[in-house]
């Protein structure tokens, strides 16, 4: 920002944007700090402290699961459907997300276990649906 002396009492805005980093990890408070330079004695550097405005950045990230789909179909004659699985952000440590049927008489989902972790929580890992004869 530049003040000019006919101009000194002429509000500038300042925008402040925040970024998303895709983990759960709350309202993050960051400081912005505000200090001067000038040929003026009255506004140079040393002539007062900088000026600190905080600045929310507001948590958009939820923990969850996500899937390429809320239905698959089977056959009873071993027919086979798939769908995939991810996470909804990026978490600090390795997720496994246990994955089991209902009936196991009636289809089988393999594998059983799926593991996340934080470099490659976006990474969509299939699930493979069996269906059996009952």
């Amino acid at each position: 920002l530049v003040f000019q002396p006919e101009s000194w009492n002429v509000a500038q805005a300042v925008t402040v944007t925040g970024h998303s980093d895709d983990v759960v990890d709350g309202d993050q408070v960051v400081g912005i700090f505000l200090s001067t330079s000038s040929s003026d004695a009255n506004y140079a550097a040393s002539s007062f402290a900088p000026v600190r405005v905080n600045a929310t950045n507001k948590d958009i990230d939820a923990a969850g699961l996500m899937v390429s789909t809320e239905t698959v179909i089977t056959t009873e004659a071993g027919g086979q459907d798939t769908f995939s699985v991810w996470l909804s952000s990026r978490p600090l440590h390795a997720v496994t997300v246990l994955v089991a049927s209902e009936r196991s008489s009636e289809v089988t989902a393999s594998p059983t276990n799926l593991v996340f972790q934080p470099e490659s929580w976006n990474v969509a890992q299939a699930v493979t649906v069996t269906g059996h004869s009952d």
